[in-house]
């Protein structure tokens, strides 16, 4: 992932942007977020200085996000399968069924321990943000998905090819039942439609104006019109791995963009 120059700025308000880009009043008039209560948004720079050090850690971060998101969420499902340790590599995931990858399974894991040591973890205790981040970036350097540098902001960071099959063992070794299908966004209106389906994705931005090439969660969608009616616009919720709030992306400046829908369970409408 290389580095991109920022040409925009953040946005925290949807109304507010969409009111200084179109020099008139905006209001809300469909917010869907069904994911808000349940996120623990954390960022890239909590975790920087952990252990060894991460650079272009914005992938782990998200699937973090997603994880800790599909945990509060569903918090009393399989919840001894959780916190029980699994010493399985990451390597013999990928050398097993391929489909296995697709979906999770009822075997255990060890959180936050990027070694897969065998101690295992005190059941019962909530996941803790820093234990999840320091595993899932452990399985992606493992499995070469993850390269924790920044080599003449060139060479680095989570390879977007396989993201995919990164989120999905990621999910699995902590037995979070969900299915993880592709997203391209074909046309725009797909993001409103799989809000209100409850489905949280995962998205890789590329050349992104203000975000460059990164990976982010999106929780939901925001549709803002003028007073007037004239002008609608839609924006995406999104934990963006910058600061611990959410934040909005105008789907109008999306530009190259594709990901993937999380859909926990046998939902798969």
């Amino acid at each position: 992932m290389r580095f991109e120059k920022k040409n925009t700025d953040v946005i925290d308000d949807p109304v507010r942007h969409a009111e200084s880009v179109h020099h008139k009043k905006f209001r809300a008039v469909q917010r869907v977020i069904p994911w808000e209560p349940f996120l623990n948004v954390c960022v890239t720079s909590q975790f920087s200085s952990l252990g060894k050090g991460y650079e272009r850690h914005c992938g782990p971060v998200a699937i973090t996000n997603l994880i800790l998101a599909l945990h509060n969420r569903f918090p009393d499902a399989d919840r001894g399968k959780l916190e029980r340790v699994d010493v399985e590599s990451p390597e013999s995931i990928i050398r097993g069924n391929p489909e296995s990858i697709y979906r999770g399974n009822s075997e255990s894991i060890n959180r936050g321990n990027p070694d897969f040591g065998q101690k295992q973890q005190d059941s019962g205790r909530p996941l803790q943000p820093e234990e999840v981040f320091l595993h899932v970036s452990g399985i992606g350097e493992k499995m070469l998905i993850y390269h924790n540098m920044d080599l003449f902001h060139h060479f680095g960071g989570t390879s977007d090819a396989l993201t995919g099959l990164y989120i999905c063992t990621c999910l699995k070794k902590y037995h979070l039942e969900c299915s993880v299908l592709p997203f391209i966004p074909f046309r725009r209106g797909l993001f409103m439609e799989r809000a209100k389906q409850d489905r949280i994705l995962y998205l890789v931005l590329r050349h992104h104006p203000c975000y460059g090439n990164h990976h982010v969660i999106c929780c939901g969608a925001v549709e803002v019109e003028s007073e007037d009616r004239q002008e609608h616009a839609l924006y995406l919720a999104i934990a963006d791995g910058w600061a611990p709030h959410l934040r909005y992306l105008p789907v109008s400046e999306l530009g190259i963009c594709f990901g993937y829908q999380i859909i926990p369970g046998e939902d798969r409408r």
